[in-house]
């Protein structure tokens, strides 16, 4: 058998059908993220999500191509409208689009004639598009690993060395229990991590996910006041973005 990746599923699965198999690794097997993508978290609530990636957007919108990643569909579709309406075109791809609107969608995006492209994790693994410049996790994704994936669509091996990338997640409080895991993944690729993530990793809060009545903030609820609404200035514990290009 064959897999890209070596998850305790698909461990299981080797067990599970395989008598005495041999393991053989190509590359590292433990989880790390390349050092070529810099790393920027953004500590914000739900309902601000919207209106800072517009003004992410209206700074790094400059032709480079853009992923953004949301962990629904209906949040994807929800970005792409608003975006529209921004003045920003934007596709949009996810399950229950047929294979010839993906196909046609990535088409479009990979040849540069779309240049943002929003998606849940149907493009996480396997997509390989040359030069995307950014990745934007609009929604934090359920584990450290898919995190490493997606963040992974850019950064990658060109013929004359590394396509120097950038990644932006916004971090709200449901993502709380995942904020050590986070922290170690971003040291060990030797990125900055900042002291408002360092404490939320350290806190109580990172073994119990934050409190209920702030989980009712993420995924497509951030739509309030969409691109018309508030915003304003860099979230308290964001990174600074490196605007304009690599690392």
């Amino acid at each position: 058998m064959w897999s890209a990746t070596w998850p305790k599923e698909v461990e299981g699965l080797a067990r599970d059908f395989m008598n005495d198999y041999i393991q053989v690794n190509v590359g590292s097997d433990g989880l790390k993220a390349s050092t070529h993508v810099k790393q920027n978290v953004e500590l914000i609530e739900g309902h601000q999500k919207m209106g800072r990636l517009a003004e992410i957007m209206q700074q790094i919108n400059n032709g480079d191509r853009i992923l953004v990643f949301a962990q629904t569909k209906r949040t994807v579709d929800n970005i792409v409208q608003d975006l529209r309406r921004a003045g920003v075109p934007a596709l949009g791809i996810h399950g229950d689009k047929n294979q010839g609107e993906r196909d046609w969608a990535l088409a479009e995006f990979k040849i540069g004639k779309q240049n943002v492209l929003v998606a849940t994790d149907v493009a996480s693994r396997g997509l390989d598009v040359k030069e995307i410049k950014w990745v934007i996790n609009y929604d934090f994704p359920q584990d450290v690993e898919d995190y490493v994936h997606r963040i992974g669509r850019t950064g990658r091996k060109t013929k004359d060395g590394f396509n120097e990338g950038n990644a932006i997640s916004f971090f709200s409080r449901e993502n709380y229990s995942k904020a050590r895991k986070l922290v170690e993944i971003m040291k060990e690729a030797e990125q900055a991590v900042s002291p408002e993530l360092e404490q939320v990793a350290m806190s109580s809060h990172a073994g119990r996910g934050g409190s209920s009545r702030y989980q009712r903030g993420g995924g497509g609820g951030g739509r309030r006041g969409g691109f018309r609404g508030g915003g304003g200035g860099f979230r308290s514990g964001a990174n600074n973005i490196p605007l304009g290009g690599g690392r």
